[in-house]
């Protein structure tokens, strides 16, 4: 290993970043001409570093390089593979310094030097708390992007298992780079550079007197030149600071040669099929897919006969990618007309438009071609981030475990984030289907399909939480040969509407394993007590009810006497007036506090599991995920009395809160005004979040028995449903007319 003094300084090139990483090799150059530069060419992109190295010369297999490319953006991958670039690097020097292409070098880079046998030398994200406002990025925000920065550090040779690993990872989860960086910190030797003038970006602005050495400028839009990091209502304005606005509009200058990543929906579309697939093969141990480029990839992912239906992977990809196309053609794949509709566009415009190849394009098919069968065809929003969906992907889970064939096919049309997933596997085909959808959508969804309904028996499983229905669930319902509902509370309510059969299909609850530090993903770093309430503005606040929550802490607890309210919502920029509303009945209270942001479910698992009560003073839901969740990871609930969660609450599990029923009442669409659910005793509430604070013992007791209780729906239950409900021969031909 060389023992040359002069700083080794590492970065990545590709076309999108060819100007950035041409200036940043001339400021280093300028303020360390002794510097020796590496730079990491991802897509043969030249440049006028000292040593210039190909993916290929990393100390990685072919198949494993054509993974960790073809599973993202070429942006993604030149910086999950820097990391590599390092370790190549540490076999010729005894330190490197990896600086991403968007750091802007404007000082002396000496602070940032190892300063002995620790592994790596890194720059905090942070250097002192932000202030509690609605400027980005907040607390929460700049914590799951990593403590440290990602852009930024220092290495030496006893980080190289640790840079492996961060690679590996990093490619499987580009957008986790910084948290896997601090995650890394727990097993490897690290020191801080303190600096004020290192790393500034939107979460450190302050200088202290200090020299300007490096800025960060990931996320800057040139279109926004004004704001740091590029954020609607963002933390640092340039405007306010001459001097980085200066360097700003320099770099901007010079970086007008870079292009903007074009959009490619069809490479977007065949790299996330590409990573899904190689995500169900890691893990469900599904036949690996060929890693890309090659004629075994195009082969994979362009066949035809990748299908039943003759739509490949490549046509349903692009598909999915394109909301102007799941507009024009609804479910291409639920129906043989729009499957017809579909491919007749992939042969006359996809080919111009897209670069498809044409033998991708599939041969139509006749709706006669595919006999049924036994088996389900299980129809919807599976990759949604909403409770249908989440009950959609559990009935899928438990027909598998069954042994049932079962096709899927994923209904759009969900305003709620979308989570990766697999593209259907089959065409419509099965002799039963189930359609995981609200009965107003019933109808439109039966249409897209386009079979005889004749020959298919159709399960509704529905969800509804009052005890009238619209008109739109009428037409729905009378669509149906059977209907599964969600708790005995919605089949009850049903059967007063309808003459079919109506059965209680039980829900497994199955919590996602935790991801992170849920305190600090709840933005709290005291030992103060957490009270939790998560929930989805687009279910309706009003019966949500977070506002009686608000009420009920209030009465419970004088301002800041220890305990601290977090209500964590998703899909409050799409309701603005009720995210309003919220802040508004919130204003007076620093102890309480609105998240309002979408995170993973395993994120969400631990963020539950840092609650010291989980609480839901819901006027009515229709089973209760998030309740259930709380009982299974073993946080004391306290929850409304009535609706669905009646089915595995009581006394003993959690702490239930009376209630009466009342009119539903005004501003709660879809439901009707005129029908009723529960209101809870904000008292007995605010007694409750006490006892429950003050009696650990009583807490104890009511977890264990809320675990205990809620192991006995799995799975295996819902399978065991299934399997006998299936068997059974419909009493009645059709009900439908």
């Amino acid at each position: 290993m060389s023992t040359d003094p002069s700083r080794v300084v590492l970065s990545t090139v590709s076309s999108f970043t060819a100007a950035a990483s041409a200036r940043l090799i001339g400021r280093v150059r300028e303020v360390d001409p002794a510097a020796i530069t590496w730079v990491l060419s991802i897509d043969g992109t030249a440049s006028t570093a000292d040593r210039v190295v190909g993916p290929e010369d990393l100390m990685l297999g072919r198949d494993e390089l054509g993974r960790r490319i073809g599973r993202t953006t070429t942006d993604d991958a030149a910086a999950a593979l820097l990391p590599e670039l390092a370790r190549l690097a540490l076999m010729q020097h005894d330190e490197v310094l990896l600086l991403d292409p968007a750091i802007e070098v404007v000082g002396p880079l000496v602070d940032l030097d190892r300063r002995g046998d620790e592994a790596l030398r890194l720059v905090p994200r942070m250097l002192r708390p932000f202030p509690v406002d609605d400027r980005h990025p907040n607390l929460i925000e700049s914590h799951a992007e990593g403590i440290y920065l990602p852009t930024v550090l220092a290495a030496g040779a006893e980080a190289d298992e640790m840079l492996s690993w961060w690679s590996e990872e990093t490619a499987r989860r580009p957008g986790a780079r910084g948290a896997l960086l601090t995650i890394a910190t727990a097993w490897i030797k690290i020191t801080e550079c303190r600096s004020p003038g290192h790393g500034i970006n939107p979460s450190r602005i302050e200088f202290d007197g200090h020299p300007i050495s490096t800025i960060d400028t990931t996320g800057h839009d040139r279109d926004r030149p004004f704001v740091m990091g590029g954020h609607e209502g963002g933390r640092v304005r340039l405007v306010d600071h001459p001097l980085l606005a200066d360097i700003y509009a320099g770099r901007d200058h010079d970086l007008i040669d870079d292009p903007r990543p074009a959009a490619s929906t069809r490479a977007a579309a065949n790299r996330r099929l590409y990573a899904e697939a190689l995500r169900r093969h890691e893990i469900l141990g599904e036949p690996e897919p060929p890693p890309p480029p090659g004629r075994d990839f195009d082969d994979w992912i362009g066949s035809p006969s990748a299908r039943p239906d003759g739509l490949s992977r490549a046509a349903m990809g692009l598909w999915r990618d394109r909301l102007d196309l799941q507009a024009a053609f609804p479910a291409p794949d639920l129906g043989p007309a729009n499957r017809r509709e579909f491919a007749e566009w992939l042969r006359r415009d996809g080919v111009s438009q897209e670069g498809l190849d044409p033998s991708w394009v599939p041969v139509p098919i006749s709706p006669d071609a595919l006999p049924l069968i036994p088996g389900v065809d299980l129809a919807g929003y599976m990759n949604a981030d909403l409770g249908v969906g989440e009950v959609a992907r559990l009935l899928a889970l438990a027909l598998e475990r069954n042994g049932t064939p079962t096709s899927m096919q994923f209904i759009g049309g969900s305003a709620n984030q979308t989570r990766s997933a697999a593209p259907p596997d089959d065409p419509p085909r099965h002799r039963v289907e189930i359609l995981c959808v609200n009965a107003d959508r019933v109808a439109e969804v039966k249409k897209s399909r386009a079979r005889d309904p004749e020959s298919v028996r159709t399960i509704g499983v529905f969800f509804w939480e009052t005890d009238l229905i619209t008109a739109e669930m009428k037409h729905g319902i009378s669509s149906v040969d059977e209907i599964w509902a969600g708790s005995r509370y919605i089949a009850d309510n049903l059967l007063r509407w309808t003459e079919r059969p109506v059965e209680v299909v039980p829900i497994p609850v199955v919590a996602d394993k935790a991801e992170g530090d849920g305190r600090a993903l709840l933005g709290v770093t005291s030992e103060r007590p957490v009270v939790l309430f998560s929930f989805d503005f687009h279910s309706v606040a009003r019966r949500k009810n977070p506002g009686g929550l608000v009420e009920a802490f209030t009465r419970a607890f004088a301002p800041d006497e220890g305990p601290v309210l977090i209500l964590k919502s998703i899909n409050g920029e799409r309701v603005p007036d009720e995210l309003d509303r919220l802040r508004w009945l919130t204003r007076h209270r620093n102890d309480i506090r609105i998240i309002d942001r979408h995170n993973s479910a395993g994120e969400l698992s631990a963020m539950i599991s840092a609650a010291d009560i989980y609480a839901s003073l819901h006027r009515s839901e229709g089973f209760g995920l998030t309740i259930a969740h709380a009982m299974a990871l073993g946080t004391p609930v306290l929850c409304t009395a009535g609706s669905g969660p009646a089915d595995f609450i009581d006394d003993h599990t959690v702490t239930v809160v009376p209630a009466r029923k009342v009119p539903v009442g005004k501003r709660a669409h879809p439901y009707p005004a005129d029908g009723t659910w529960w209101e809870p005793d904000l008292d007995a509430a605010s007694a409750g979040l006490r006892k429950l604070l003050d009696d650990p013992d009583l807490a104890r007791r009511q977890t264990v028995a809320a675990a205990s209780s809620i192991a006995k729906h799995d799975i295996d239950m819902t399978a065991a449903f299934l399997t006998e409900r299936l068997s059974v021969k419909p009493g009645r031909k059709r009900w439908r007319r």
